[in-house]
């Protein structure tokens, strides 16, 4: 449910969660009980450096990252590659 704002003439501005079908309907003040006004706001946007948004558009999306191999293990997986080709099965 969405958050809308009220304001009321005798205790001031508030904030409540009601459902989007409800939007559009009047609303008693949550103190005083008195008939309230929705108020339109901006939205909170946060404003950013543009290197922290760079730093957090590259966080975003997955890097391909190619490790580097050693001796050993190219050769446990050449002996793996010769045994069976397939490690994982019991041989019958």
């Amino acid at each position: 449910m969405p958050t809308y704002e009220f304001i009321c003439k005798n205790c001031g501005p508030f904030e409540t969660w009601r459902e989007m079908n409800d939007a559009g309907k009047p609303m008693a003040c949550s103190t005083c009980k008195a008939a309230t006004e929705r108020i339109f706001s901006a939205p909170g946007l946060i404003m950013t450096s543009s290197a922290l948004r760079q730093r957090v558009e590259r966080s975003a999306e997955p890097r391909v990252i190619k490790h580097s191999q050693n001796k050993e293990t190219v050769a446990k997986k050449k002996h793996l590659q010769k045994s069976s080709g397939r490690p994982w099965m019991i041989a019958h």
